[in-house]
């Protein structure tokens, strides 16, 4: 199921956020790949409990994807270069993203503080996923899309990034 979702957000992404849906689908394949690694380094044990906690955790990874690209499309709408636009949707989009991933980061201690041992199962792959989330998919993540709207390459190209050519306005 997790492998169906992973392919399935990668059609979606690319549909919706062009080149830059592309490149985060490869960054959530990393970090799918990183989670499961610093678990395995772990010696933790895969359970539903576990599985659950790492699907959840691609969402929130996916969802952070979602919100800076919304905000960059937006800045697009309002006639930004697409360097500009990158660089105030993601000052806009961070404290959302921050928001939701320290209140889940929250919720996963005080599961692991009172949970059964499933519970705690969960709480510590979701733990890991947290912090794997803001690395990979908050940092490396937005330095590979940043390269790719900051470069001359697709300054004039803004419709590979998912916004409808007829949003674009003819000003820069």
């Amino acid at each position: 199921a997790g492998a169906i979702a992973l392919v399935a957000i990668t059609i979606l992404m690319t549909i919706l956020y062009g080149i830059g849906g592309l490149t985060s689908s490869v960054s959530l394949f990393i970090y799918v790949i990183a989670s499961l690694l610093v678990f395995n380094m772990m010696n933790g044990e895969y359970g539903p409990d576990t599985i659950a906690a790492n699907i959840i955790s691609i969402g929130m990874g996916v969802d952070s994807v979602i919100i800076s690209f919304e905000r960059m499309k937006d800045e697009m709408k309002k006639g930004k270069s697409l360097s500009k636009s990158f660089d105030e949707g993601n000052t806009k989009s961070l404290s959302s993203i921050l928001d939701a991933n320290i209140t889940t980061l929250i919720a996963a201690f005080a599961l692991y503080m009172f949970g059964t041992r499933t519970v705690k199962g969960f709480a510590i792959m979701l733990i890991i996923s947290i912090f794997l989330t803001m690395v990979i998919m908050v940092v490396f993540n937005k330095f590979i899309v940043g390269l790719l709207c900051k470069s001359r390459v697709f300054q004039d190209k803004k419709h590979w990034f998912g916004i409808r050519k007829k949003d674009i306005p003819e000003t820069n």
